[in-house]
């Protein structure tokens, strides 16, 4: 996958010149702030960046003698992850600051490294966050099996606690003042503005909600999808505009999703490059993603997708809700609500092909397999 990125970044990989320009820059940057380290690529590599681990340690340290400069909020003495991303999958430090903040010690901290790379590609430093991802764990092999785990309980719990920690801790406000008798768009006509809770919805999802859904409801692949975008774009244009907007995850898939490898506990969150301010419960479509898997059906052809269930999914589904209910008392009487934004971010995550990062193309049947069964099963429709 690595050599993938170097390839989309549009560097020369068959020579490898991009990556070494880009490693000999990292390496001169540590070198010029005294600082010994090893920088090796790390174990787990994504789509967008390419992640170095740099092991470091001080010049002189075995003296007693620290180094005369350092890179301003890195630790050392420590292991800190490089990520080199191009710009049109950046980072940006307001937000990893916001998810700081949101999500304590979930959230890695972050910050850009002052070194000149080409293509316009970026360099950010974070700390390593302990756990290996979610997707590394074996899945259930039977969908037999009902019981979960203590450890599938406790994957599913600590998730819950972290997402219901966003919460606000007050009653959430209108951001601005509205009629006391709202007039609402249409469901059927094209849409570019809408309720008053999603005025803080400004990133590049946020912002196009209802004329996202309202895309979803005229081209998903199939009469049932169509329809049911269609509900759920009426369904957000009913909700109080007192719901609260909050910091979600972008990307909530298990391979963004840190565990303890011994008792599953969520020790991190990682890859906040789509993180948006959006409605609570829009990224709980991540949850669907921990109770299954995407496998090839029993079909003649054996091209078809479909998503697998394991056999404790209605358990562990009933978990996380109970969790969410007793963390957030009063998450209780906006239940319905946050359903609908859960489905809101199933049909924005799986319903836009990622194309490279566009995601502006409907999923086709053929063409999307993968997202069009999680599309089919997270929403219960045929």
């Amino acid at each position: 996958m690595s050599s993938d990125f170097w390839t989309r970044a549009g560097l020369d990989e068959k020579c490898q010149n991009g990556k070494e320009t880009c490693m000999k820059a990292i390496k001169e940057l540590y070198s010029t702030l005294q600082q010994e380290c090893k920088i090796e690529e790390f174990t787990y590599q994504g789509w967008c960046s390419y992640t170095l681990r740099v092991t470091h340690q001080p010049i002189n340290s075995a003296h007693g003698l620290k180094p005369s400069r350092t890179i301003a909020n890195e630790p050392q003495n420590l292991t800190t992850i490089v990520q080199i991303r191009p710009s049109r999958h950046s980072l940006s430090l307001s937000i990893v600051a916001q998810a700081k903040e949101t999500y304590g010690t979930l959230a890695p901290t972050i910050h850009r490294l002052p070194v000149n790379l080409p293509a316009n590609l970026k360099a950010f430093a974070m700390n390593l966050l302990p756990g290996i991802p979610a997707s590394a764990i074996p899945f259930p092999p039977s969908t037999k099996q009902t019981t979960p785990s203590p450890q599938r309980i406790t994957l599913i719990t600590s998730l819950a606690k972290a997402l219901a920690a966003t919460w606000p801790s007050s009653p959430s406000k209108p951001s601005i003042q509205t009629p006391s008798s709202p007039q609402r768009p249409r469901a059927d006509s094209p849409i570019s503005s809408g309720p008053v809770y999603l005025t803080p919805c400004t990133g590049p999802v946020g912002s196009q909600i209802l004329p996202k859904l309202h895309t979803l409801s005229r081209s998903l692949p199939s009469p049932g999808l169509r329809a049911k975008a269609a509900e759920t774009l009426t369904a957000v244009l009913n909700v109080s505009d007192t719901y609260p907007t909050v910091l979600n995850h972008g990307d909530l898939i298990p391979s963004n999703i840190l565990v303890d490898p011994r008792t599953h506990e969520l020790t991190g969150l990682v890859d906040w490059a789509e993180a948006e301010v959006l409605p609570f419960g829009v990224c709980f479509y991540g949850v669907d993603r921990l109770l299954g898997e995407v496998v090839y059906s029993d079909a003649e052809d054996g091209r078809e997708r479909v998503f697998r269930y394991a056999g404790d999914a209605e358990v562990l589904r009933e978990v996380f809700w109970d969790t969410l209910t007793r963390e957030r008392a009063e998450v209780r009487k906006w239940e319905d609500e946050i359903r609908v934004m859960r489905d809101v971010g199933v049909l924005l995550w799986c319903g836009f092909a990622w194309d490279g990062g566009k995601i502006d193309r409907v999923v086709e049947e053929g063409a999307d397999g993968e997202e069009v069964a999680c599309l089919r099963a997270f929403l219960g429709v045929g």
